[in-house]
């Protein structure tokens, strides 16, 4: 084996390595997505992103072109998303192209998704805990909408009504 086949060999045996870590239920790879480049906190990443492989997904429901990650969402909706690593890219009628970066399972009604809390399990299911977390004006609590699950969840965790923003 060449020098530089050595050294190519080492680079690709490494990040095949630092992809099978598993923090979670997520593997490296997804992990240093959600952490370092869409800077969730720890704790959030955990609670509500699993790594799944191709068929699981497809077992979900989920057309799913490739491995990827399961966005879960909070009791009492029943909405899940999945992002696959290898999205689907369709070509308009333009010439553009457009890739599929998020599915929701065939047959499914489309719900808004709710961000599991890491420290309240039920905290979309108690009035009380959830006004705590809430936007107040004139007495009058408010919720945050956003389109896309990880931004509403980034707003959340990062939110100072958050009890739990820690990084």
């Amino acid at each position: 084996m060449l020098k530089t086949d050595m050294s190519n060999y080492s680079t690709t045996h490494q990040n095949t390595q630092q992809a099978k870590k598993v923090v979670g239920n997520l593997t490296g790879k997804h992990y240093n997505y959600l952490r370092f480049d869409r800077k969730i906190p720890r704790h959030w990443v955990v609670a509500n992103f699993e790594s799944i492989t191709q068929k699981k997904a497809k077992e979900m429901g989920f057309s799913a072109p490739s491995d990827g990650i399961l966005l879960k969402s909070a009791l009492p909706s029943l909405q899940n998303q999945f992002r696959p690593d290898n999205p689907k890219v369709e070509k308009r009628t333009d010439g553009t192209e457009r890739a599929t970066k998020y599915v929701t399972p065939y047959g499914c009604e489309i719900d808004a998704m709710l961000p599991n809390h890491p420290e309240y399990p039920n905290f979309w299911l108690h009035g009380d805990e959830l006004k705590k977390h809430c936007w107040s004006i004139d007495d009058r609590f408010y919720i945050l909408i956003t389109e896309g699950f990880i931004d509403a969840l980034t707003l959340f965790c990062h939110s100072p009504k958050s009890t739990s923003n820690k990084k």
